[in-house]
């Protein structure tokens, strides 16, 4: 009768075994656990099993390889059954460094990640909501005027119409935001028109 795991070596509180046969059995993974529930083992022997040779027995490979204190026969020849294209390969030519994951720091980047996007998402919603739309609407204005005007040259880009109750807020932030910083050239009556012109016939040859 084949063994299919080690794991009843759990509860066996062999903690004085120095050594332990067990040839042609049918297990393929050596858990962390059952080999430190055997502290006093200086001699293994599992020669004619099967591995995996996967992540799954990454720690018993490094562990085969580092261990000082117990002697594992035959084990530069224990040969891999699982996955299918690794099937006769020698279990401790696995390279077994990718299987090496600090799942502390993958959790605390992940978490420090999404806290970062729900600040940014937030903040973003909050102080600058307006601040998006206004530059989406100056996309479509931008995209519109950019597939619909001919060719002609425009002295102006707008006309602004205002009453004298708006005429500080117009000279002192309309302006300086739409030319200075937007580049756009604005049409003032008192600024841009001869005295004495007829100007609204004049309109629509300045403006498009």
């Amino acid at each position: 009768m084949s063994l299919w795991s080690l794991d009843f070596l759990l509860d066996a509180n062999l903690t004085e075994l120095q050594f332990l046969q067990v040839r042609k059995n049918a297990f393929s993974v050596i858990r962390e656990p059952v080999m430190k529930s055997l502290p006093a083992i200086a001699y293994l022997d599992m020669q004619g099993n099967g591995f995996t040779c996967d992540c799954d027995n990454a720690w018993f490979i490094r562990w085969v390889t580092d261990n000082n204190q117990t002697q594992v026969s035959g084990a530069y020849n224990f040969e891999c059954n699982y996955p299918p294209n690794l099937k006769g390969k020698k279990l401790l030519d696995i390279d077994v460094h990718s299987c090496t994951v600090d799942l502390g720091f993958v959790c605390y980047i992940s978490t420090m990640c999404a806290v970062i996007m729900t600040i940014a998402v937030t903040f973003t919603h909050h102080f600058l909501q307006w601040h998006l739309v206004y530059a989406y609407y100056l996309l479509l204005v931008f995209l519109y005027n950019k597939k619909h005007r001919d060719d002609r040259a425009y002295q102006y880009d707008a006309f602004i119409s205002y009453n004298a109750n708006d005429e500080r807020w117009v000279l002192g932030e309309l302006l300086p935001k739409l030319e200075d910083e937007q580049g756009w050239r604005l049409c003032l009556h008192h600024r841009d028109f001869q005295p004495g012109e007829e100007t609204y016939p004049e309109y629509p040859l300045h403006l498009y």
